[in-house]
């Protein structure tokens, strides 16, 4: 996190809000993910809010998960619409700590994410898929 430290924020007018969600949609081992409860939601932020912008910023391996989950046609539709609005980036690059340097909130499902946000001390709202998770998955931490 020491390169977070020492990335310099750039001026912007509008704010950013980070969308995150996790692979793990169809997982038993980590069941962590509640993107396909909140996907509609995903997409309705952007009408809703059209003077935020925000970053989607999904796990690496969420699209190739929802192919396999879903298809290629549904997946590819879903990502192409949330993409399409004018406020809406997508960002899938390995190097996150420039955007979350950059950003001024997130929204997430990803465990992660938790503590590495944490270090920008800006707000947060972790989805939590379900209560009984805390004690059974969560590190006390978490």
């Amino acid at each position: 996190m020491d390169k977070l430290a020492g990335i310099k924020c750039k001026n912007k007018t509008r704010k950013q809000i980070l969308l995150c969600p996790h692979h793990t949609i169809n997982t038993k081992e980590l069941d962590l993910s509640n993107f396909l409860t909140y996907s509609d939601l995903f997409l309705e932020l952007p009408k809703l809010y059209p003077e935020i912008d925000f970053i989607f910023r999904p796990h690496q391996l969420l699209k190739y998960n929802l192919i396999n989950y879903r298809g290629d046609e549904k997946t590819n539709k879903y990502y192409e619409k949330i993409i399409s609005y004018p406020n809406v980036v997508y960002d899938n690059n390995q190097d996150y700590l420039e955007t979350f340097a950059n950003s001024d909130a997130m929204i997430h499902d990803c465990g992660s994410f938790t503590a590495e946000y944490l270090f920008t001390n800006k707000p947060c709202c972790y989805m939590l898929k379900d209560s009984d998770d805390i004690n059974k998955i969560f590190l006390p931490m978490g």
